[in-house]
């Protein structure tokens, strides 16, 4: 009876593996905006490490983007001036809701770039299926699996990558 847990357990933990070392693309013409309202220039390519954020929130927004959470984490690297200048987050949300989104972004996250990728440009172009959390090096190359803001260890994984093994 616990064997098709399991199971699943091992499918999921086995597909996040396929994107250790995979080169991220990234459609061309991106727009960010603070809180979905003032398009803003935003070059994130030029950082040695990302954390790379895509949430399908076409079933649900709030639950699982946990935006509170990476505001924090945002703050913290902001608050060490050699990790503000070598890292930087690219959030690419793709919503069910525009306007909603808007919103929770203006609460939550008014201040940092997002690109509102209504029409799922990045997650066709990558083919991703679900939600995807990465840390990125500076050739967009997936270093990290894992969302930092849900898992203390996951949290702990990224800061150990980005003070311990900067990029040459």
């Amino acid at each position: 009876m616990w064997i098709l847990p399991l199971a699943f357990f091992v499918s999921c933990k086995s597909n996040e593996g396929q994107w250790e070392n995979k080169q991220i693309s990234f459609p061309e013409n991106i727009v960010f905006t603070k809180a979905g309202k003032d398009t803003i220039y935003f070059d994130f390519d030029k950082s040695k490490w990302k954390f790379f954020i895509y949430a399908d929130t076409t079933d649900c927004m709030g639950c699982k983007l946990y935006l509170d959470r990476w505001s924090d984490l945002i703050a913290k690297i902001k608050a060490d001036e050699s990790l503000s200048k070598s890292v930087s987050f690219a959030f690419f949300l793709f919503p069910n809701d525009v306007e909603e989104m808007k919103f929770m972004l203006d609460c939550d996250l008014p201040d940092y770039p997002v690109c509102i990728d209504a029409d799922n440009r990045i997650g066709r172009l990558n083919e991703f299926s679900s939600d995807k959390y990465f840390l990125l090096d500076e050739h967009n190359r997936v270093v990290l699996v894992g969302n930092p803001v849900s898992s203390p260890q996951m949290e702990k994984s990224y800061w150990d990558e980005i003070i311990d093994k900067p990029v040459k």
